[in-house]
C-alpha cells in the first residue's frame, strides 16, 4: 500500500510543468527587449479579461426565473414533449434576494482601475517567477535561457520536449 507522502506531494506538483508552454524562437537567448514585449502582451491580454469579469452584469441571472425547463429525456428522444415534462423554475426569494444585492453592488462600483490591474499582474508575475525558480529541476533549469519569459509561458522545442519527457516520468511515480 502506498502512503501520501511529502515527497508523493512534491512530485504531484511537477507533473504540469509543462501545461501552457508555447515555444517561440526567441527564447533560445537572453533578451530584454523579447522580454517586455511579451510582458506587454501578457499584461494587455490580462487586463482585458479582469475587465470583462468587473464588467459582467449580474442580471443576466435573473433571466432564469420564470424559464419553462423540459425532462432532458424527452428533450432528446425526439418524443413527444408533453406538460407534465415541463416545469417552470421560479427562483427562490432569497436567491433572488442575493442577486438584487450584487446588482446594487455592481450599479454603485468605482471605474474599472487599470493601473490597480497592472500592479496585481506584476505581483503575480513576481510570485509566478519566484515559484519557477523553486520548483524546477536543475538540469532543466540550467538550459532556460531567461527565466522571465519562461514564467510568460515561452520557451524553446528542447525545454518542451525535457518538461514532457520529465512530466511523464512523474506520473508513472
Amino acid at each position: 500500500m502506498k502512503y501520501l507522502t511529502k515527497e508523493w506531494y512534491e512530485i504531484c506538483q511537477l507533473t504540469g510543468l509543462h501545461f501552457g508552454l508555447r515555444v517561440h524562437s526567441g527564447a533560445y537567448k537572453l533578451d530584454d527587449d523579447l522580454f517586455q514585449r511579451l510582458y506587454k502582451r501578457k499584461e494587455k491580454e490580462h487586463i482585458k479579461q479582469e475587465r470583462e469579469i468587473y464588467n459582467m452584469d449580474p442580471r443576466f441571472m435573473l433571466e432564469h426565473d420564470g424559464q419553462v425547463l423540459t425532462r432532458v429525456d424527452k428533450a432528446f428522444s425526439g418524443e413527444e414533449v408533453t406538460e407534465e415534462d415541463q416545469m417552470v423554475y421560479h427562483m427562490p426569494p432569497e436567491e433572488r434576494a442575493h442577486i438584487e444585492k450584487l446588482i446594487a453592488a455592481y450599479d454603485a462600483r468605482p471605474p474599472f482601475d487599470e493601473k490597480k490591474c497592472k500592479e496585481e499582474y506584476k505581483e503575480a508575475m513576481e510570485w509566478r517567477f519566484q515559484d519557477q525558480m523553486e520548483r524546477l529541476p536543475q538540469e532543466i533549469h540550467e538550459q532556460i535561457a531567461d527565466i522571465r519569459v519562461f514564467t510568460l509561458g515561452y520557451c524553446t522545442r528542447e525545454i518542451t520536449s525535457a518538461e514532457e519527457t520529465k512530466c511523464r516520468t512523474y506520473e508513472k511515480d
